[in-house]
């Protein structure tokens, strides 16, 4: 298991809880699907770069939009 924040200033939108970890050859995941969320992300660790997806229903009833993807890189954190 693996604790994870997703903050989106620009909305002012904060939404954490904690996902199923795993790692394959040098890819680790996280995921966390539930009714009100659907959280993916993997890092590549031999390259140092990584992806996440964050779909959360309460952003749809915020008026926000429902997706934001990420994309990570060596020394920087998550970025829109």
């Amino acid at each position: 298991m693996g604790a994870y924040t997703f903050t989106n200033c620009k909305a002012g939108f904060t939404i954490s809880g904690t996902g199923t970890t795993r790692t394959i050859v040098a890819t680790q995941s996280l995921t966390d699907f539930r009714p009100d969320r659907r959280i993916s992300g993997n890092f590549l660790t031999n390259q140092q770069t990584g992806t996440a997806s964050v779909t959360v229903k309460s952003m749809l009833d915020a008026g926000l939009p429902s997706r934001d993807s990420l994309v990570a890189s060596q020394g920087h954190h998550a970025s829109q």
